[in-house]
């Protein structure tokens, strides 16, 4: 029994061993015990393996990134030149002076001139390869989102030439602007241009309040959201030297306007798209809260809008103007309102007008040439237009004033459907036919006939047709009732009123052109001859 218990105890512990393959080699040195010593914690080498698998990992990434940021600097000089060649098509005459791409960034200078304008606009870009713009992340620009391109760029003013009075563009500060890629090629412009005080000629003062704004384009650049905002702008004159004086040039001292000139809150905004033609179709609006001249003048609530849209191959447009207040002295006028359609303007002819116009500007023409040329593509434009008989009407005309409202309406239509005026441009002259008409309250014109009805009852006064007592009587409000009854009889005697009719309480003028003979209130209008000594 002992031998058995002996065996079945070797026999297990050859099975221990033999399951122990795993273990680490037994430590070869019998002398130092004959104990086993327990299997080392291997957290460590596994520790240092996930690193290296993270570090291979990483670089992979890095390597990926750069050759990433590689292709989007190859795409960025695309769209650049995409963005070259859009704009080129127009008057200006954009030029690229230099162009360095790197790895992960380029840079990039544009000049852009147009035609009769004495200054030139220089642009520098710094761009930034995406898919990350690395450069830009400490000005909080692109952030983690992937983009194509993250552009820094800043715009600055410069004179053509050596004309001393343009100098001054060189001082003023640069327009920056950042413009973010996006992946699919369009993207946004975020403009700011910083607050400058600077002192004019003569002790003056201009202040302007800065500028900022965003555009957003798609990928082609046909499309495009503008909002800009430009808080103001006001110019002081110093007050006029006593007896007049000389400016530093030697010329007569202009005479500066009490309390200056002030512009205040300007805001541009527009939804445009490219449309038929080529012809950009869609609505802007600009807005300014006011205007002043000193204390006397004071314009309020200024907004014009405009909104064109494509009629079949035609354009239709809508122009509004509005002003809230008029403040001139002591007298307050305002609303006013005036509004105009523009309907069936062949885009086809426009754009056609204008690809001939920029040809005529990029070559550099003297400026009499130029002109003539244009004005012989104006008249063929004239008549191309003319084929689709469009027209314009003024829908609305009010303005309130504190006499009362001035009302009006108009229409005008250019026939070429039956006669080709771009062979025969005097046939203008007949294909032209119109109507307006202009209501007014007898309050405005008051301050043009009233001095004739004074002058003729001091002249009667002093013939003896008007006696002292009669004169005595006229007290401020016998006077200007009588200057009221008086008013009709005294249209004929000024240009300007001579042609209205008295209808009931108010005065109207209606005027009419067929073939070209202009009819007012259904009589002949004569232009009277000029007067020679």
């Amino acid at each position: 029994m002992a031998v058995d218990g002996r065996r079945d105890t070797r026999d297990k512990l050859i099975d221990l061993t033999r399951a122990q393959d795993h273990l680490p080699t037994p430590n070869p040195n019998p002398a130092a015990g004959a104990r086993i010593p327990p299997r080392a914690d291997n957290g460590k080498a596994r520790l240092k393996k996930i690193g290296v698998v993270l570090g291979g990992v990483m670089v992979l990434a890095l390597a990926a990134l750069a050759g990433a940021a590689f292709w989007f600097g190859l795409e960025a000089e695309k769209t650049y030149q995409h963005m070259i060649e859009r704009f080129s098509t127009g008057g200006a005459q954009v030029t690229t002076t230099r162009y360095e791409r790197g790895w992960l960034a380029s840079r990039a200078e544009t000049v852009v001139r147009f035609p009769g304008v004495p200054f030139e606009i220089t642009a520098a870009h710094d761009i930034s390869h995406g898919p990350i713009p690395f450069a830009r992340l400490p000005d909080g620009v692109g952030g983690l989102r992937p983009v194509q391109a993250a552009v820094k760029t800043r715009f600055s003013l410069a004179a053509k030439g050596q004309d001393e009075r343009l100098k001054f563009l060189s001082s003023l500060p640069a327009l920056d602007a950042d413009i973010t890629v996006d992946l699919d090629g369009a993207g946004r412009v975020r403009t700011e241009l910083p607050p400058l005080t600077k002192p004019a000629a003569g002790g003056g003062r201009l202040e302007w309040r800065g500028l900022n704004g965003e555009i957003t384009f798609d990928r082609e650049w046909k499309r495009f959201k503008t909002e800009i905002h430009a808080p103001g702008l006001s110019f002081s004159a110093p007050p006029p030297a006593a007896g007049g004086g000389q400016d530093p040039g030697g010329r007569p001292a202009v005479r500066g306007i009490p309390g200056g000139v002030t512009f205040e809150q300007l805001a541009v905004r527009a939804d445009l798209h490219e449309g038929v033609g080529g012809y950009l179709l869609g609505e802007t609006t600009v807005t300014l809260d006011s205007i002043s001249a000193g204390p006397l003048l004071r314009l309020q609530g200024l907004q014009f809008s405009s909104v064109a849209r494509a009629a079949g191959n035609d354009i239709n447009l809508e122009l509004t103007y509005r002003l809230d207040a008029l403040g001139l002295a002591d007298q307050r006028h305002g609303p006013a309102l005036l509004a105009v359609e523009v309907r069936r303007l062949d885009a086809a002819a426009i754009g056609k007008f204008e690809k001939e116009m920029n040809a005529i500007y990029r070559q550099g023409l003297p400026e009499e040439q130029a002109s003539l040329m244009l004005m012989g593509k104006m008249l063929g434009l004239v008549g191309e237009l003319s084929k689709k008989v469009p027209e314009l009407e003024v829908t609305k005309l009010s303005v309130k004033t504190a006499m009362g409202e001035i009302t009006g309406k108009a229409k005008i239509v250019l026939d070429g459907s039956k006669a080709d005026i771009g062979e025969n441009p005097m046939l203008v002259l007949t294909a032209v036919s119109g109507d307006m008409e202009l209501i007014m309250p007898a309050g405005v014109l008051k301050p043009l006939l009233a001095p004739l009805i004074m002058q003729d009852i001091q002249a009667y006064r002093q013939g003896g047709r008007l006696t002292a007592e009669e004169i005595g009587r006229l007290d401020p409000e016998t006077l200007a009732r009588v200057v009221d009854q008086a008013l009709p009889l005294y249209l004929s005697r000024h240009d300007l009123t001579k042609y209205l009719i008295h209808d009931n309480g108010q005065y109207r003028i209606v005027a009419t052109l067929r073939q070209g003979q202009i009819l007012v209130n259904n009589q002949p209008w004569r232009v009277r001859p000029a007067q020679f000594p």
